[in-house]
């Protein structure tokens, strides 16, 4: 009797009984996302032109409603925070790739990491152009940003939320 045919036979069976999930790697469920996953899908986001739409459509939304408002408002205010609300980090987010090291040079020659203390200095960050647009706009407004810590205190009467999914503020 030819055993090998049966064998392949049996291993076939046997293949196509077990399932999907049966037949994946054994791993746990409750893990978070992978940092390089993140980072990859973070970029596409940002290359695709999708953050820049985002913003477009938020600041657009905040203008409309601040050119609407302002004329009756007391003491009206625009708050913005600085980074990745009215400037632009993404040259050093890429650099360091998706890291923050604090310290360390900003050495423009090399291709980093660099530190982002010394970075601040070089002020390099370009302006998000529709903040910049929704502040030419604005003479009087309330609370915008890309963190809730901006949005948190209960003193904005409309609160507007700029995407940012490169970094946040716990």
């Amino acid at each position: 009797m030819n055993i090998r045919p049966a064998m392949l036979f049996l291993c076939a069976l046997l293949a196509s009984c077990a399932t999907a999930q049966e037949s994946g790697f054994i791993t746990v469920p409750s893990q978070p996302a992978n940092v390089g996953d993140a980072g990859t899908a973070a970029r596409a986001y940002h290359d695709s032109g999708a953050y820049q739409r985002g913003l477009e459509v938020v600041a657009n939304r905040a203008a409309r409603w601040i050119k609407t408002r302002a004329p009756s408002a007391h003491q009206p205010a625009l708050v913005l925070d600085i980074d990745e609300t009215a400037l632009s980090n993404w040259e050093i987010i890429v650099r360091d790739d998706f890291g923050r090291p604090i310290a360390g040079p900003a050495d423009l020659a090399s291709a980093g990491p660099w530190g982002w203390a010394a970075w601040d200095q070089l002020g390099r960050d370009p302006a998000i152009v529709p903040t910049l647009e929704v502040f030419r706009v604005v003479r009087a407004a309330n609370v915008m940003g890309d963190q809730l810590s901006d949005l948190i205190g209960g003193h904005a009467e409309r609160k507007f939320l700029l995407p940012d999914p490169f970094y946040r503020v716990p």
